[in-house]
């Protein structure tokens, strides 16, 4: 794959035009992290803003979801919590899994932000915490994308000395030992 970057005469040094091309798709590619951890942090923001109601709730159960994948199984956990507003009592299961390790159990009580409007949307902190660290890995990993970009792009052109390639490729014209009649 790194083949297509070098010229087809054999010569070590990649085209500056490919080199180009690499950087700009590795600098699109960290663009796309960076817009996307920036999406989740704001819709993480305004979904808080949103659930402003605060209401005490109880988790009576925690639901396990076994997870397929290539790199094997895993189990991914769900609260179920218990809560009451306006005289009315809802049992919802969280959208947002925990962790084995959780301080979230059963019996817990614990803090959620509710939608005034439509109460079956909530967030919790620990939630929240997780929605934030998410959101800032991409922008992390869309950051050093761009980064490593530069990098290559200016140890491959560093490498490319045209005045060389130009003595080279003179020399190589200058030998040519072919008689003309």
């Amino acid at each position: 794959m790194i083949y297509m970057f070098f010229e087809e005469d054999n010569t070590s040094a990649p085209s500056p035009k490919k080199v180009f091309i690499c950087a700009i798709l590795f600098m699109t590619i960290g663009i796309i992290f960076i817009g996307i951890g920036i999406n989740r942090y704001v819709t993480t923001n305004n979904l808080r803003k949103k659930c402003s109601k605060k209401v005490t709730a109880t988790c009576i159960d925690i639901k396990t979801v076994s997870l397929y994948s290539k790199g094997g199984t895993r189990k991914a956990f769900y609260p179920i919590f218990k809560y009451e507003i306006d005289g009315q009592l809802y049992e919802v299961a969280s959208s947002y899994s925990i962790s084995n390790d959780s301080s979230i159990g059963k019996t817990a009580q614990v803090t959620l932000y509710v939608d005034p409007i439509h109460h079956r949307t909530f967030l919790y902190d620990e939630a929240i915490k997780k929605r934030k660290a998410n959101s800032r890995h991409f922008i992390e990993a869309g950051i050093a994308i761009i980064i490593i970009s530069f990098i290559i792009a200016q140890l491959c052109l560093h490498t490319y000395d045209p005045v060389e390639r130009y003595k080279l490729e003179k020399h190589q014209d200058d030998s040519d030992d072919t008689e003309y009649y």
